[in-house]
């Protein structure tokens, strides 16, 4: 007999996790009932809750198109791991072993609090350097059990100005173009006109979400094999 399953998925800043509807009335997933919470008593001992799945999905989620509007990539670089960091006459100045460079701006990720852009204040050497973002806290290194240690990203680009390449699509262009002739209408007392270039512009914007999903958030599928 066929085994329902049924997925979704939820975004939390910039986490993303995959859950499973747990439909089993015994021992349910990631969760065995022993009458000792209040999850036992929920539609039949922990049944028709949404939890983290077990079993290994070969094919999983395919992310199709995810857009920073702050800076880009310019190449595969797998980054730099910080080992440490501290304050600098009250900025955060990080630590590593060695690969850090002169550049403007860096990327900071799979951090707690520090995930982003930040702009580089000074270069100490290929081992230091201290960033513009404020900070006073204590010394952490990665000998602290609770320490939260990172990557930066130093293959970026960032938006500083006008001659900026932004990558959109073309949807987007169109959105943009729109809306600035709105503008400028609304500014020479073209009401009517204004109010078309709106339209024309969330017409625009509408398209480009319409074509970046296909389909419901959730899917159901059949194990045909149990």
């Amino acid at each position: 007999m066929a085994t329902s399953k049924e997925y979704a998925y939820f975004v939390k800043g910039n986490k993303f996790a995959i859950v499973e509807k747990d439909f089993t009335f015994s021992s349910g997933l990631n969760y065995v009932p022993d009458g000792s919470n209040d999850l036992d008593d929920i539609g039949g001992v922990g049944s028709i809750l949404w939890k983290s799945p077990i079993e290994t999905i070969d094919d999983g989620i395919e992310i199709e198109y995810v857009y920073s509007p702050e800076w880009i990539y310019t190449n595969s670089s797998t980054g730099v791991t910080i080992n440490g960091f501290e304050s600098d006459s009250g900025y955060l100045k990080l630590t590593a072993d060695s690969g850090l460079t002169d550049i403007p701006y860096i990327v900071i990720r799979n951090s707690e609090k520090w995930n982003g852009l930040h702009k580089i204040r000074t270069y100490t050497s290929a081992t230091a350097i201290t960033l513009e973002t404020r900070y006073a806290g204590g010394s952490v290194s990665d000998s602290d059990s609770t320490a939260d240690i990172f990557t930066v990203k130093q293959d970026i680009i960032a938006l500083t100005d006008e001659d900026f390449d932004l990558d959109i699509t073309r949807y987007q262009a169109n959105a943009v173009v729109n809306y600035v002739k709105a503008r400028y209408a609304e500014d020479t007392g073209q009401v009517d006109l204004k109010e078309y270039f709106m339209r024309e512009f969330r017409r625009m914007v509408e398209k480009h979400a319409s074509g970046k999903k296909i389909g419901p958030y959730r899917a159901q599928g059949y194990n045909l094999f149990k």
